[in-house]
């Protein structure tokens, strides 16, 4: 464990210092040392000056090489046509397509398959180029024949990974940048990957070098299938995930679910799922009569088949370790010391691929095996004959226990697994609480409680979900049992997850503490467990000590308290708006509208709320924004008009932030033909927000501001949903901001035959700078000096801009330069000022 320690120490000094000749020198120096020095001391203090400038080195290594790949070089800023040869080497998954439901009005597939390859060549010009590097490609149809192995030539489009476009949002890149991959291809359909002829590649096995990846492979495919076959859409995707690690078609809602009430680990196959494999393996080998050596082979080999399976994920492989040291300690008849074969865990693992440091997965993965066995574990460094004092003293309370009345007897033993099963998830949950908060913006008390419950039922749903693809390959009839006991374990295990997630005050959505808040908890944590001297006392506890524990207990949770009221407090702190009179932000949701109006720290708007391809209603995006201002409390959300990509994340904003009241245009929420409107109704009426009309002439004057409505007009014009959308005009003193939605004709015509603004404000393009939407009519009346688009890849058209710029105004695309903030001061020379993330982010 000191050694998995040293090694963070070496990669996180690589990672942010970079000292490069400071890493070399320490280890010519720890050689030296190791050598002239005493074989204890001097190894000891060797090994700190070895492995540190050791593991950061291979940091600096793993860094270089990814960044030397030649594939690097040909990914643009944008998506280009490529054509790519290269070698599937993960196994292919499915998923649903994100528009799977206007696919399906198209008569076009609605599953999508996604694998990696690593690219040998790509053609420039007439001729192929050999090149470097790994790509993820998606697919817009279903691939079931492609294995792992296979060469292939792609006809795609080569991007890259996008990195945070806006406040508050993740960086992709560091995120694949872990995984080793370089870039995306996107394929639009399944003759756009040509897999080569066996006549022009030997064995599969020569060509591939990599049976073990097609071995997995063709297992999980077979798993797949078997699941299927005995689920059906609403346990098939969860249940995949659970037994196969396959969480791709886990829909948003599931996964939110999941996530507010501490049960994502569910999603990702991990230590708990190995433990429910060996204990089914360890069944098998006691019901064959296998003696102690094969019973570890056969460990070994369930663990490595099931790794493989499962697509070798970090948490999976740790746990593999884990398991490996404890079967070869039976093997070899030594003690197995838990903390120090997590060490050698962390050690492989970082040796392997050191960026997964700064996985999220990985670290959650550790704090809660780490927890688990400092709350189970017995003191490791008491002396042999105080463990052999111990040890008759527990058989001996066992004895007695069982002299007791059978049902008494049972009765003590279950509730001594609930007690320990409530103490090991509430010890989980405090514990990793500040990291979960500072990643995913959620606090969940009812983890404790969710996971205890899913407990029992996750293992029977495991369990038999292998059986059931075991029983399936011989024969199908065979599987029908155990198949419907998953299904219905499934279904079950949902049902816990949809009544914890709806349980008033079993999670609170919050903005994230700052990091250095929650790096200080850790830190603290660890000193305050060195200081204790977990694990050095030689005597057991006197009873009279069992009093101060306890109150050390409490102390530890008074501790842990006050610092959830630090770190809320500052999260949910306003970020000062200085001297502007308002401050908006033009989120870059692709080619959609939100836009974040702040008229003071604690009165934050919106206007549209949604973008083009989001039927999933996920708004991230537009979440990282709120959070990053320190935002929980929204005093309105205008919608614009009744077309999705204005309004399609509406739903999931109303979970997790309060809103006062929602505004619309007349009659936009009485649409009979927009189906879209149907969940933005339920989530309304579930969340019993007031819905407002405004129309033109409205008036409403906040602290700094004020909002008026231009258009439309009380009675709906003979038109589009376009045509009739809200026209927002914000006058902030002698300046202003007006935001017209898709406003076009006849909705135009009537804008622009109403008073006219003074010169020189800010305006958000009208129909995200469509040409065809009389956009100039507006633009002559209006006169802005600057003009914010908010629209995707079609805004990017140099048409567009050349538009925008009709009346000589600065022009700014989301698409092009992320988020947009406009602030306006009623007084000032400057009385207008934007900054866009991508140039200059704040």
């Amino acid at each position: 464990m000191i050694l998995a320690v040293l090694a963070c120490v070496g990669i996180l000094l690589d990672r942010f210092v970079g000292t490069r000749w400071g890493v070399m020198s320490l280890w010519v120096i720890g050689s030296a040392v190791w050598t002239l020095w005493g074989p204890v001391r001097g190894r000891t203090f060797a090994a700190m000056l070895v492995v540190v400038p050791c593991f950061a080195m291979r940091h600096h290594l793993e860094t270089t090489r990814y960044d030397a790949a030649e594939l690097r070089q040909h990914i643009g800023e944008f998506s280009r046509p490529a054509i790519v040869q290269a070698v599937v080497d993960r196994p292919p998954t499915f998923r649903r397509h994100p528009l799977a439901d206007q696919r399906r009005l198209r008569n076009q597939p609605t599953m999508q398959t996604r694998f990696e390859v690593t690219v040998s060549a790509i053609r420039i010009g007439k001729a192929f180029r050999s090149t470097g590097g790994r790509a993820m490609v998606t697919v817009d149809q279903p691939l079931s024949d492609l294995q792992c192995g296979d060469a292939v030539t792609l006809l795609g489009e080569l991007s890259r990974f996008q990195p945070a476009s806006n406040p508050g949002q993740p960086d992709l890149q560091r995120v694949y940048r872990q995984r080793r991959l370089h870039g995306r291809i996107h394929v639009d359909d399944a003759a756009g990957v040509i897999t080569s002829a066996a006549d022009d590649q030997p064995a599969w096995w020569a060509a591939s070098g990599n049976w073990i990846g097609r071995f997995a492979g063709e297992l999980s495919r077979l798993g797949r299938q078997s699941i299927l076959r005995h689920t059906d859409v609403s346990s098939g995707p969860l249940a995949m995930a659970l037994i196969l690690g396959q969480r791709d078609n886990v829909d948003p809602l599931t996964r939110d679910q999941l996530l507010v009430t501490g049960t994502v680990h569910l999603l990702s196959v991990s230590g708990l799922h190995l433990a429910i494999v060996v204990v089914m393996a360890g069944w098998l080998a006691t019901f064959v009569g296998v003696r102690v050596r094969g019973r570890v082979v056969l460990i070994l080999l369930t663990c490595l088949v099931y790794t493989a399976v499962t697509g070798g994920r970090p948490p999976v492989v740790r746990a593999s370790i884990l398991v490996a040291v404890y079967a070869l300690s039976l093997w070899v008849r030594r003690p197995a010391v838990s903390i120090n074969s997590l060490g050698l865990a962390a050690l492989l693992l970082l040796l392997w691929n050191p960026t997964l440091i700064e996985s999220i997965g990985v670290q959650l993965s550790f704090i809660a095996v780490s927890t688990l066995i400092i709350c189970g574990s017995t003191d490791p460094l008491q002396s042999e004959a105080v463990r052999q004092e111990l040890s008759r003293e527990e058989q001996l309370d066992r004895l007695i226990e069982k002299s007791s009345p059978p049902i008494a007897y049972h009765a003590r033993r279950i509730w001594t697994g609930v007690r320990n099963a409530f103490s090991y998830s509430a010890a989980v949950t405090l514990v990793s609480a500040p990291l979960v908060w500072h990643q995913f913006h959620v606090i969940s008390p009812i983890s404790v409680l969710a996971n205890v419950l899913l407990g029992p039922w996750m293992f029977i749903a495991l369990a038999s979900g292998l059986v059931t693809i075991a029983l399936d390959q011989l024969w199908m009839p065979l599987g029908l049992p155990s198949g419907w006991i998953c299904h219905q374990t499934i279904l079950v295990m949902r049902w816990i997850v949809q009544r914890a997630a709806e349980l008033p005050g079993g999670h609170f959505w919050l903005p994230s503490p700052p990091t250095w808040c929650v790096v200080g908890f850790y830190v603290v944590l660890i000193v305050a467990l060195l200081s204790r001297g977990i694990g050095r006392s030689t005597n057991p506890i006197p009873p009279a000590l069992e009093n101060p524990r306890r109150r050390s207990l409490m102390v530890a949770i008074s501790a842990w308290g006050l610092w959830v009221v630090m770190a809320w407090w500052l999260s949910t702190s306003p970020v000062p708006m200085n001297n502007a009179t308002t401050e908006s932000i033009f989120v870059d949701v692709g080619h959609g509208t939100a836009v974040v109006m702040r008229f003071d720290q604690d009165d934050v708007w919106l206007y549209d709320c949604g973008h083009l391809g989001n039927d999933l209603g996920e708004s991230h995006d537009i979440d990282g924004v709120l959070w990053s201002l320190g935002t929980t409390h929204l005093s309105g959300i205008v919608l614009s008009h009744a077309d999705s990509d204005h309004f399609n994340a509406l739903p999931s904003l109303l979970n997790r932030f309060d809103v006062d009241q929602i505004i619309t245009p007349p009659g936009m929420m009485d649409e009979p033909d927009e189906p879209a409107l149907i969940p933005i109704r339920n989530a309304i009426r579930r969340h019993r927000v007031p819905v407002k009309t405004w129309s033109v002439g409205d008036h409403h004057q906040r602290d700094r501001a004020d909002l008026v409505t231009l258009h439309p007009p009380k009675t709906r014009l003979a038109g589009s949903d376009n045509a009739n959308s809200l026209v927002l005009q914000i006058n902030a003193g002698s300046t202003w901001m007006m935001l017209p939605g898709d406003l076009e004709p006849p909705g135009t015509m009537t804008l622009v035959n109403g008073p006219r603004p003074s010169p020189g404000g800010v305006m958000m393009a009208p129909h995200h700078g469509s040409l065809a939407a009389d956009s100039d009519m507006v633009l002559r009346w209006a006169r802005p000096s600057k003009v914010v688009v908010s629209g995707g890849r079609r805004a990017l058209h140099p048409d567009v801009e050349i538009a925008m710029q009709l009346t000589g105004s600065d022009v700014a695309i989301t698409r092009r330069d992320g988020a947009v903030r406009v602030r306006l001061f009623s007084q000032g020379p400057d009385q207008i000022q934007i900054r866009c993330w991508n140039l200059n982010p704040w």
